[in-house]
């Protein structure tokens, strides 16, 4: 359970860092499209204005009133697509989105120190709490069905205590021990069950390995 536990917060870990990352990079991206939304409604009003002064044609004139409202349209996409990270961080976070929490402007920059990458997945496949969580679960069906096998034909035992009198009268008290005889079930059931869950954990653990 603790290493089922643990796998569970380092994928929650994962799926906060992804959407952080995602919220900041629309963050960055919606403050470039303003910037071009401004470019494009200042080179809109110049367009007009050259326009009415008769410097342009009126194709001239709609081609840049076109390249403005597709900067528009392009600036309203990415302000949705800002919103909707922010919704998602703030699910995951448990915050409100409209609160006052903020992210940075930009992501980091890229470090300059490369990442040594010779066995990198050998170590992450030794080091997953998830696979762990299947290996201590295999172990323990493997332990079940050892038992299962050993004891099996004790299933309907009984233990109790037995008083017997002695010829010379006297009483003798000890433990009593009844074995039912398996003559139509001797735990077959119970053994292939056991087997199964193994086989089925072990399939399980090398997919995922």
């Amino acid at each position: 359970v603790r290493l089922e536990m643990a796998a569970h917060l380092v994928d929650f870990v994962g799926y906060v860092q992804a959407s952080y990352y995602d919220h900041v990079g629309a963050k960055a991206e919606h403050a470039v499209a303003m910037e071009m939304a401004v470019t494009g409604e200042d080179a809109a009003d110049l367009s007009t204005a050259f326009h009415t002064a008769g410097n342009i044609s009126d194709l001239e004139h709609a081609g840049h009133l076109a390249e403005a409202a597709d900067v528009r349209a392009e600036l309203y996409e990415v302000e949705e697509t800002m919103r909707e990270s922010r919704i998602e961080l703030s699910l995951l976070l448990g915050v409100s989105p409209v609160g006052e929490w903020t992210v940075p402007s930009r992501l980091a920059p890229i470090p300059e120190a490369t990442v040594r990458l010779a066995g990198l997945e050998d170590r992450a496949v030794r080091q997953r709490f998830d696979l762990a969580a299947h290996r201590a679960e295999l172990n323990a069906a493997l332990e079940e069905l050892g038992f299962e096998k050993d004891f099996r034909l004790f299933e309907e035992g009984d233990l109790s205590v037995s008083a017997e009198r002695e010829p010379d009268g006297a009483w003798l008290i000890g433990p009593a021990l009844e074995i039912p005889l398996p003559i139509f079930d001797q735990g077959q059931a119970r053994v292939t069950s056991a087997t199964l869950a193994v086989r089925a954990m072990r399939d399980r653990l090398l997919a995922e390995e």
